[in-house]
């Protein structure tokens, strides 16, 4: 009987020691590949972000700019993407990030260190200092078989494509538009939590105000973009959120470009209402083209 368990036991260890030192050994390989990552010496604004950014900024419109924003990515990551590109890129002098009302709200520290944590941190995990790597890992235990899984896609993405972290403009929204029903689910999924409204996220704010710290200890400027939203998703943001985002572009002291009441037809939304499709990606980086700063 003993060999029995024996035999059970080396077969569960063995491939669970294989894939720790897996793990391990490309942590150690791929970070250190990710130690300096440098783009076009041409390039001096870039763009960051969610996928709101992503979705609307068409880098290829604009001079000497580039798109890094990706999907889900909050300010905690933004935090530590920027820190990555303006250590070793010093052509670098405008960070333009996205701002709306939705990164304020605590429903973005899912993305972080809740539920939906194990799908976005390991495009970063290899870019985050070491007691950050342990912390992630920590706040996926409940998720870690699926953790190590996207991990391990990570890793072959780093190893045989670009850095996961990235992020570039993309938008495949085509021949659609904003609807009632998708923008209220938007706004529910956004803004309140079991009947209940959201808090502020206190992650995603205090990663902010390091980004600002960061920008200006670097000399680079920053400025804040509010993408384009649809007027029936804007209506209906809560009070709060809107008084908040006013407020802290205030006390925040930065630039801050205002798109989200440019007026654009209902095909250049996606049906979130806070999403532009690519015609709307067109007109939106057309508009910032000409657009002025504002602290209002």
């Amino acid at each position: 009987m003993s060999k029995f368990f024996k035999k059970i036991f080396l077969f569960f260890i063995v491939p669970f020691i294989f894939l720790v030192l897996f793990f391990f050994i490309n942590t150690i390989i791929i970070s250190d590949m990710n130690k300096d990552i440098f783009i076009e010496s041409n390039i001096s604004d870039i763009y960051i972000g969610d996928s709101h950014m992503q979705c609307a900024i068409n880098d290829s419109m604009l001079i000497n700019s580039k798109n890094f924003a990706n999907t889900s990515e909050s300010y905690y990551f933004n935090y530590f993407k920027l820190n990555k590109l303006l250590q070793s890129n010093p052509n670098i002098k405008k960070v333009y990030l996205g701002f709306s009302y939705h990164n304020l709200s605590k429903y973005f520290d899912e993305s972080i260190y809740g539920e939906y944590s194990y799908m976005v941190t390991p495009r970063y995990f290899f870019i985050l200092p070491r007691e950050e790597q342990i912390k992630t890992i920590s706040w996926n235990i409940k998720h870690l078989q699926s953790f190590f899984k996207e991990m391990i896609k990570s890793i072959f993405r780093n190893h045989f494509n670009r850095p996961t972290f990235l992020g570039e403009f993309k938008n495949d929204y085509n021949h659609v538009f904003a609807v009632d029903t998708s923008m209220d689910k938007r706004l529910i999924s956004q803004f309140i939590n079991k009947g209940e409204e959201y808090k502020p996220s206190i992650y995603n704010i205090f990663y902010l105000i390091k980004m600002i710290k960061l920008c200006k200890n670097k000399n680079v400027e920053m400025v804040l973009i509010n993408t384009p939203l649809h007027s029936y998703y804007k209506s209906n943001i809560p009070k709060n959120f809107v008084d908040l985002q006013r407020n802290l572009v205030k006390l925040l002291g930065v630039k801050y470009i205002n798109l989200e009441s440019i007026k654009m037809p209902e095909n250049f939304y996606i049906p979130d209402g806070d999403h532009v499709s690519l015609e709307g990606s067109i007109y939106t980086t057309q508009n910032l083209k000409n657009i002025k700063y504002s602290f209002e």
